[in-house]
Parts: structure tokens; sequence; C-alpha cells
């Protein structure tokens, strides 16, 4: 139902490797070359359309205490989880990453009584990350970041939404 211009660089690419016979890397790299340096690809227009960034703004964790979460190992610790997003249509895609010094991750879904809807777009997250880990050697930093879950038929897979925040956190041993 949308008609689209083809654009020339595709054009050009589709009938001379349509020709080319032999399939020898070297054709093909010169004929690929010659249509990047002479043909400019077409931009696509964006004007009414409904493609909009969605972005995450975390507001706790700040990331900015020297200050280490302490806990007893193999016990649990809640780190609070405060962020607002713009542009999301369903919060049903919204996770908490957890990434431990392990280099394990970790989807945490929140709850959809921990959202907030500020206007038809944007969200407020009031939650919770609860964080486990055994006993390691010195003081690390435990990242927590905001993810969207896409499925594309069975495939999978997570944008950031923003950037990691550090959380110190130091486990300690227990007592006997």
């Amino acid at each position: 139902t949308n008609e689209l211009a083809a654009d020339p660089c595709f054009v050009y690419l589709f009938s001379v490797l349509n020709d080319l016979e032999n399939g020898k890397i070297s054709d093909i790299l010169k004929h690929l070359q010659h249509a990047v340096k002479s043909i400019a690809p077409c931009g696509i227009s964006l004007q009414n359309s409904c493609i909009r960034r969605v972005t995450a703004i975390m507001h706790e964790p700040t990331g900015s205490s020297d200050n280490p979460i302490r806990f007893t190992t193999g016990l649990t610790v809640t780190v609070p989880v405060h962020a607002t997003f713009e542009n999301v249509q369903n919060v049903d895609c919204i996770r908490l990453k957890v990434h431990y010094p392990d280099q394990k991750s970790y989807l945490i879904t929140p709850k959809k009584c921990h959202f907030t809807k500020l206007n038809p777009l944007q969200y407020k997250l009031i939650s919770e990350v609860i964080i486990s880990h055994s006993l390691w050697s010195d003081q690390s930093h435990v990242e927590i970041s905001i993810v969207m879950e896409t499925r594309d038929g069975e495939t999978v897979s997570c944008q950031e939404l923003c950037r990691p925040v550090k959380v110190p956190v130091a486990p300690k041993a227990a007592k006997r």
C-alpha cells in the first residue's frame, strides 16, 4: 500500500549485480565503489511519521555515591529505582537490567502498578531492584540500566534506553 520510489543507488546495484556471472569479489567491489562514489542514496522523508525516539531518564540511583551498599552475602538488599520515560506506548516491554561484577546480567520486569501515567506517552517508574550475590574480594559495582525488550517473531532483543548507573556494593561474609 505504501508506494516508495526506487532509490537510484539500489537500482544501479541490482542491475549490475544481476549481470555479473562470475561472482568475483573484485568485480562486485568495483561496482559497489562506483555506486557509493557517484550515486547519492536518497533520504527517506519522516514528515508526518509515527516514528518516535523512546527515552528514559534514571533519577535514582544516581551513581554519584562513594559509599557502597553493604549487605551480607547470600541475603538481599534493595536499590530504589526512579525513572521517567518519553514516547513509550506500552510499559509492558520495559525492563530493568542488572549487570553484576561476575559478568552475569539479569532482566527484571517491573510490576505494572509501579508505573504512573503522566501523559499519553509519558510515564514515571518508582520501583526497586533486589540484588544478592556471593562474597567477592573487594568492593565492586553493580550496573543498573533501563532497557526495552522487543520481539521479532521468536527473536528477542533489548535496546538500552539510558546509560547504566554504577552502584557501589560491598557484600560482607556472614557471621558464624
